[in-house]
């Protein structure tokens, strides 16, 4: 009876003798499917369509309510697979991304299967393939993550190992049936990190797409360019650019200059030139990519806004942070307006314009888009999803880059726990959380424990990526930057030069991150005092990345300033302003007016001016110095330092009252960044006794005076 409706019973029996009922989803569409099938099934005129008896009946409700499989509506194992994703939500929240990726690809392979002429012998044929497929589907990967034969704690790689373990010898008359299922396989396995595991089935896919009769040029190309992007992940950067150059060769012959697959083809290459250190020809070469994408998609198709994203990539790596954020707003501005704020689309565009912002120094900006992206994967996805440790973890990397190691703390923590738990502590993003929690552990001045989780993540990645992947060498080059810090330069010594030599033997001795090492292995010898050594270095450092970088690249404008501050500890004062007056030049160029690059050079100007005897000069520098700084967070310490600076110029000028003020502006400061009893702290306290002595205000002088008196013996 339909509520509100009053009918008596005469009326009902009316009803069952003319014929069934209404249909249940017609008069409570809102109804949940499964519970409209028990009821229909419960109603059923016939007998045999009934539940045979109330255990039955009972079972399919209660089946319902706990999110298990109701008969009545389902039976089979993707159904089982189905529910045991849902009653296991967090679980499957770490398994989706691999399992989602491995089913739509076997599916893919029937419905490709399905081009074929609809012969009869055809037929039987794509019936067998069909049969095989689901069978592998059902028996092979679904049985794998039944809860009553692994229990609850399976993972997507588990499943992903069983099932292909029993690939071998399955397709021998299909190769391009097993070529499709290898190709998914492999690439479900590079979406959970397993780069290793991935490539024989790469490979083996390859092989097979050559070998098939009726695999097309494009379906070839594609099995190739996965093949070439797990390489590219393995760090291997030269084999991948001549995996590539081999395929847009054939791209170009067989499908055009300008056909999609030719396209993409290059995107990749210019990307991998990139990794090469050939920064200004993969720039070049993308831009030529991004012209034909727009003239023959349109300027506002997804593919072109996809080529932008890459092109604003590569003006960031070329240094040109100011150009890459302005090409990432007008892709994030569409991707907003065309798909919507939580579109993946949208989501990875606004993470590349929140990075490119950092690199520019505007963290304010990059901050309140990430906060954006952490709710909106919290919204997607769940709050336990990795996507939402993974935007945790850049947050966390923000404000590293900001000097905020403090605020890091959470979402870093928050990171670790959410990535770990859904990928695995072997996936390279949790070891990067790791990674990153040794540099905050580091900012933070517990320098031993960031050195014991440095080695940590050494090791594993040792382990898990080998000895000389990309991300392995970068955590050896953090190793010696941290032995620096502690004062082990021996320590730090021996670990530069093994990266170096790796980084040229992997990357070449030109490569950016060769470079960099370089250059870290002179700042250690400038810390030995070394000092003929390691100007020698940053001459070759310098000139090569003049050469390689461009002389508007920001790490130019980088050694230009290290190579000042080897002026200033060996020549003359005068010498040193020129040098330094050169590296702000630059630095301002790269960075604008506002960085810690730039302010760090206006400080050191201002302590070449004092040198040269120029107050005034030192004063003016200093001063530019603190606006620059008060607009940086965190920087407070070095806020009290440059007032500190300005009081004894404005002293020495004779200025007393702006003397006093900056004196009591910097003990301020000081008195609540230090404490009462820092050295720094008693410093500015005896200045701003004699300033206000000299101003005659003995009372005063004689009260801070007396106070500073007192911490040092108390202290001593």
């Amino acid at each position: 009876r339909i509520e509100g409706e009053s009918r008596s019973p005469f009326d009902v029996l009316h009803d069952l003798r003319d014929g069934p009922p209404a249909a249940l989803d017609r008069v409570a569409p809102e109804a949940p499917v499964e519970l409209v099938a028990i009821c229909e099934r419960a109603m059923a005129r016939e007998r045999d369509e009934r539940y045979a008896d109330m255990a039955a009946f009972s079972g399919d409700l209660r089946a319902f309510m706990e999110q298990r499989v109701v008969a009545a509506y389902e039976t089979g194992a993707w159904a089982e697979a189905r529910k045991w994703l849902a009653r296991n939500r967090p679980l499957a929240a770490s398994l989706a991304a691999g399992l989602v990726t491995l089913v739509v690809g076997l599916v893919v392979s029937l419905v490709l299967m399905g081009r074929a002429e609809a012969s009869a012998a055809e037929a039987a044929r794509q019936a067998r393939i069909s049969d095989e497929v689901n069978r592998f589907l059902n028996d092979d990967l679904l049985a794998s993550i039944a809860p009553e034969k692994e229990g609850v704690d399976v993972t997507v790689r588990a499943a992903l190992d069983a099932a292909a373990t029993r690939l071998d010898g399955r397709f021998l008359d299909e190769p391009r049936v097993e070529a499709e299922l290898r190709t998914t396989i492999g690439t479900a396995y590079g979406h959970l990190g397993a780069f290793r595991a991935a490539l024989p089935h790469l490979e083996r896919a390859h092989e097979l797409a050559l070998e098939a009769d009726d695999t097309t040029t494009e379906d070839t190309l594609s099995v190739s360019r996965q093949l070439a992007k797990v390489t590219t992940s393995l760090g291997d950067y030269q084999a991948a650019h001549e995996q590539l150059e081999g395929l847009i060769a054939v791209a170009r012959e067989e499908l055009g200059e300008e056909h999609e697959a030719t396209l993409a083809l290059r995107s990749d290459r210019a990307t991998v030139l990139a990794d090469l250190g050939r920064l200004q020809d993969a720039y070049l070469e993308h831009a030529r990519v991004l012209d034909a994408v727009v003239r023959t998609k349109g300027e506002v198709h997804e593919d072109s806004m996809k080529a932008r994203g890459t092109q604003a990539e590569l003006l960031a790596r070329v240094g040109d942070y100011g150009g890459a954020v302005e090409m990432l707003r007008g892709v994030v501005d569409h991707g907003r307006t065309t798909y919507g704020d939580v579109d993946p689309r949208t989501l990875r565009a606004i993470h590349n314009l929140a990075l490119y912002l950092s690199q520019a120094g505007h963290f304010d900006e990059a901050e309140a888009l990430h906060m954006e992206m952490l709710a909106s994967a919290a919204d997607v996805f769940g709050d336990e999803h990795p996507g939402v440790g993974e935007a945790h973890l850049n947050l966390g990397i923000l404000y590293l880059r900001a000097d905020r190691p403090d605020d890091a703390e959470e979402p870093l923590r928050r990171a670790l726990q959410l990535i770990g738990e859904g990928l695995g502590d072997d996936h390279p993003t949790t070891i990067q959380v790791r990674s990153a929690i040794a540099t905050m552990r580091s900012g933070q001045g517990r320098n031993r424990e960031a050195l014991a989780l440095r080695n940590d993540v050494l090791a594993d990645q040792r382990r898990v990526v080998g000895p000389r992947h990309p991300s392995t060498l970068l955590s050896i080059n953090n190793l010696g930057v941290l032995q620096r810090q502690l004062g082990d330069f021996d320590a730090a010594l021996e670990t530069h030069t093994e990266v170096l030599d790796l980084y040229g033997d992997v990357f070449g001795p030109d490569h950016p991150r060769t470079l960099i090492a370089l250059e870290n292995l002179g700042g250690v010898l400038f810390s030995l005092g070394r000092d003929d050594e390691c100007l020698d270095i940053t001459l070759d450092v310098l000139e090569r990345r003049r050469r390689v970088l461009g002389e508007d690249h920001p790490a130019v404008a980088k050694t230009t300033f290290n190579m000042a501050m080897l002026v200033k500890r060996s020549a003359p004062p005068d010498e040193a302003l020129e040098a330094f007056e050169e590296a702000l030049v630059l630095l301002r160029a790269a960075y604008g007016d506002d960085s810690s690059l730039v302010a760090s050079c206006l400080e050191e100007l201002g302590n070449a001016s004092l040198a040269a005897g120029d107050t005034d000069a030192a004063r003016d520098r200093y001063a530019e110095c603190l606006e620059v700084r008060r607009g940086i967070e965190g920087d407070e310490r070095l806020e009290a330092f440059l007032l500190h600076q300005l009081a004894s110029c404005h002293h020495d000028a004779g200025a007393r009252d702006d003397a006093i003020r900056c004196g009591e502006e910097g003990l301020a400061l000081r008195r609540e960044v230090l404490g009462e009893d820092d050295e720094s702290t008693l410093s500015t306290m005896r200045q701003l006794g004699l300033h206000l002595q000299k101003a005659e205000r003995v009372d005063e002088s004689e009260e801070l005076l007396l106070e500073a008196y007192d911490h040092v013996l108390r202290l001593n």
